[in-house]
């Protein structure tokens, strides 16, 4: 287990690359220690990638608009006559990943800020699944893939000022 996460308003997010040369080394190290000890290696049964964001809803907005705002395919109809807009959101979903190496699974929910008591959209991505073989270079291709799948999900799902505004994407 090996992640990352935002603890001060300005910590800077170190990147995939920078994350995941740590993990490997980590996992070096452990594996080095195996060796030492004449204890097998462990048995890998499932890898993981979580992306997790925390998508402010704007001030005046209620968690209904801000899905429309944030998500286009998710609209909620007003047309309906007699419910009226719903008081919570809970959303998921998975898409397979290519040549059975897993799933990438989705949600979607509504939240608090534990300080600030803003409400938020959390959004999960999770890539999770295993590669063909378990040698190191396979394992690093699975995370390269669902770290592929985590951003271009997120970029499938998301609006365009969502991106731009929140992440500082380009073009």
């Amino acid at each position: 287990l090996h992640n990352w996460k935002r603890v001060k308003e300005g910590d800077v997010y170190p990147r995939f690359n920078a994350v995941s040369e740590k993990f490997f080394e980590a996992w070096e190290k452990f594996s080095q220690f195996c060796r030492s000890e004449n204890v097998s290696a462990p048995k890998l049964n499932q890898l993981e990638l979580t992306y997790i964001n925390h998508i402010p809803v704007r001030e005046g907005k209620s968690v209904l608009e801000e899905i429309e705002s944030v998500f286009p395919d998710m609209r909620w109809h007003r047309e309906h006559e007699f419910l009226p807009n719903p008081e919570s959101l809970s959303w998921k979903t998975s898409f397979l990943l290519p040549n059975s190496q897993g799933r990438l699974h989705v949600s979607l929910r509504h939240a608090l800020r534990r300080k600030e008591k803003t409400p938020v959209l959390l959004l999960e991505l999770t890539a999770r699944g295993m590669p063909s073989t378990t040698d190191l270079t396979k394992i690093k291709d699975w995370f390269s893939l669902g770290r592929e799948w985590i951003v271009r999900g997120f970029s499938d799902l998301t609006d365009a000022h969502v991106q731009r505004e929140l992440w500082g994407r380009k073009g």
